[in-house]
């Protein structure tokens, strides 16, 4: 399945400061909420 491929794993920080990605998770916490 993986042959000739170059698989990688890297660590990418959630939402990390991003005022729009911060805005989708309140938004998603707050409609959870309802």
């Amino acid at each position: 399945l993986t042959q000739g491929m170059d698989i990688q794993w890297m660590h990418v920080p959630g939402h990390s400061g991003f005022i729009g990605n911060e805005e989708a998770d309140r938004l998603a916490r707050e409609g959870a909420s309802l």
